[in-house]
């Protein structure tokens, strides 16, 4: 039987990191992948969705090209297998750099297949047996399926198998207005698909401050993006090519005939084949249940990544993936409460969010102010980039506990709040430091300055 000190499952962002890591702080280790080394990020999330999102944004810059003093450009239909095809060379690219020899030939046993608890040291893989002193379980999440009649008799896409469509869809139906549900709805339309986009609730994008949503949607209205509110699907029937969805919205019944369904209505742990009953590891709908430490309720098992339900975000499972990995060598602990944890959506133009929204903050503070700048700086208007705005909130203190941006760029500098918040940057230091001009990052030292400005300016007398 083959001995390790830390056996991850999973080698997905969170399992690579926490096994690479293990690996060169010398404990001997394995990991274990059912699929493709890589997972969910590489294969079907981040990656093939910014390769995507990046042509179809090319598409339409081209189509605008008047916009930028150049000539009108004459183009023509997209071809989406085209587009898929650049979308695979791009994970290829990264994939060979990620294989099971290149883990392999950094010291980490790899062992292809589904791995099965037998006990809380030992792990059944491709029907043999392991032992390991402590488990990192980083199997990540699958899309969750709504409980739709009709549904198993169409074809349906989700992120999984998005990236093998051929053919551009003429009219099509998004179930989910979170960020995976957004980002393909605006890059459909924006090739040429008639693009509507299923909502229990009036808003979009959930997790997001108020006035962020009520932005981009406005936005995504006027690239003719179709939102059905407060909707529910009840039913979908199999009508030749197409499909003929029947929903219910304020009341009334009604249907539509699409020729693409994309559910993004959320995600489900991948944990059904691990047999954690076996091993006494709690979990619930969201995800294995984990403390501060990332243990689980059994002492040498640890968890990370989406499988957890916590942060569903790559950059997330990576750095968790080291909590995990320091939690279980070093004696000096790493608890995950204190972490920040910033995030983007990659719409055109992006949003980036760290920290509390205007709401929370008002519900935990009371008393709070909100900082603002339009993105009308000069570096904005180089590219004509002008839409969207930045939001900073401060509590009663004038602490930094939220920041909320709308804007080109967003997510490449969003860390300057989010550093301002890990290590307690005060509002003064923010409006004395110099932003390289012109930049899109200008608009934070903007926000920060007309507010200490604005506070230390005194009238004449």
């Amino acid at each position: 039987m083959d001995e390790y000190d830390i056996t991850v499952i999973g080698a997905g962002s969170a399992g690579l990191v926490a096994a690479t890591i293990a690996n060169r702080l010398g404990a001997k280790t394995a990991l274990i992948e059912k699929n493709k080394i890589g997972g969910e990020c590489l294969h079907t999330g981040c990656i093939p969705s910014k390769t995507f999102l990046h042509s179809t944004n090319l598409f339409q810059y081209i189509k605008n090209s008047i916009d930028f003093g150049l000539p009108r450009c004459q183009i023509g239909k997209p071809d989406m297998g085209k587009i898929m095809e650049h979308v695979k060379s791009v994970i290829d690219s990264i994939y060979k750099h990620e294989s099971k020899e290149v883990i392999e030939e950094i010291g980490i046993d790899v062992y292809v297949g589904q791995g099965q608890f037998i006990s809380n040291n030992k792990l059944l893989i491709n029907n043999k047996e392991i032992f390991s002193k402590y488990f990192i379980i980083c199997t990540g999440s699958s899309p969750k399926l709504p409980p739709i009649e009709g549904l198993e008799n169409i074809p349906y896409l989700t992120n999984e198998n998005f990236w093998s469509m051929k053919k551009l869809p003429k009219r099509t139906i998004i179930m989910g207005a979170g960020p995976i549900g957004i980002e393909l709805g605006q890059a459909l339309s924006r090739i040429g698909s008639e693009v509507y986009i299923v909502m229990r609730s009036n808003k979009i994008l959930k997790k997001e401050d108020q006035e962020i949503s009520d932005e981009m949607k406005k936005i995504l209205l006027n690239e003719n993006i179709n939102f059905l509110n407060n909707t529910s699907i009840t039913k979908f029937t199999k009508k030749e090519s197409q499909v003929i969805v029947e929903y219910q919205q304020n009341g009334d019944n009604k249907h539509i005939e699409v020729d693409s369904i994309v559910i993004a209505i959320g995600r489900k742990p991948n944990i059904s084949e691990l047999k954690l009953d076996r091993i006494g590891v709690e979990f619930n709908k969201n995800g294995i249940i984990v403390d501060d430490e990332l243990k689980t309720t059994t002492e040498n098992i640890y968890a990370c990544g989406d499988v957890i339900g916590k942060y569903l975000f790559t950059h997330a499972a990576s750095r968790y993936a080291e909590i995990a990995v320091n939690n279980i060598l070093n004696k000096e602990k790493i608890k995950i409460d204190k972490i920040v944890m910033p995030w983007v959506t990659f719409t055109d133009p992006e949003i980036a969010h760290v920290g509390l929204t205007e709401q929370e903050a008002k519900t935990k503070y009371g008393d709070i102010k909100v900082l603002s700048a339009n993105a009308t700086l000069d570096r904005f208007k180089t590219e004509n980039k002008i839409k969207g705005f930045i939001k900073i909130i401060l509590d009663n203190r004038e602490n930094i506990v939220g920041g909320h941006i709308l804007s080109a760029h967003a997510g490449e500098y969003v860390q300057n709040l989010t550093l301002a918040i890990q290590n307690s940057i005060s509002v003064y230091q923010f409006a004395e430091t110099i932003f390289p001009y012109p930049t899109f990052s200008e608009i934070i030292k903007m926000a920060f300055a007309r507010y200490v400005f604005q506070k230390q300016v005194k009238p004449l007398e």
